[in-house]
C-alpha cells in the first residue's frame, strides 16, 4: 500500500472543487491560514491498521484526515457548503481512482463556532486497501 499515493489522489480529486483556494498535504493549523487563502482544506495520512489473510495478503484500513478552513462572512453557510462538496467528491470514486477498494466517510467533527471569523471541519475517511505481503 502507497500511503502518499492515496494523499496525493485526495489533494487532487479535491483541488478541482470550486471556489477552493488550496489544497495541501502541507499540515497547517487553521490559526496559520489568513483568511484571504480560503477556503482551503489539508489532506493527511492518518491510523493504518493492517489485517493479515495468510502469509500472503493483507487489508489495510487506512485514514486520511481532511482539514477544511473557511473564513469571513456567512461561516456557517460556507463551512456546510465546502463540507458538502467535499462529501460528494468522495462518494463520486470510491475507488479512488483504483488505488482502494472502498472510502467511506467516518467523521466529521466542526469548530461549533468557536473560531469566528474562521470555520474549521475535520473529516476522517476510511480507505480500503487490499495488498500482496512482499515480506514478513
Amino acid at each position: 500500500m502507497n500511503r502518499k499515493s492515496i494523499v496525493d489522489r485526495f489533494v487532487t480529486e479535491l483541488g478541482s472543487i470550486s471556489g477552493v483556494v488550496t489544497v495541501s498535504d502541507n499540515f497547517k493549523m487553521w490559526e496559520d491560514v489568513s483568511i484571504p487563502d480560503m477556503p482551503c482544506l489539508i489532506v493527511v495520512g492518518g491510523t493504518e491498521t493492517a489485517t493479515y489473510e495468510g502469509k500472503v495478503t493483507v487489508d489495510y484500513d487506512f485514514r486520511v484526515i481532511i482539514y477544511g478552513y473557511i473564513g469571513g462572512a456567512n461561516r456557517e453557510t460556507q463551512l456546510n457548503n465546502l463540507i458538502q462538496s467535499v462529501r460528494t467528491k468522495i462518494h463520486s470514486d470510491p475507488r479512488s481512482a483504483g488505488l482502494t477498494l472502498d472510502r467511506q466517510i467516518r467523521t466529521i467533527d466542526t469548530d461549533e463556532g468557536m473560531f469566528a471569523p474562521k470555520g474549521v471541519f475535520r473529516m476522517e475517511v476510511s480507505c480500503w486497501v487490499h495488498d500482496i505481503v512482499t515480506s514478513r
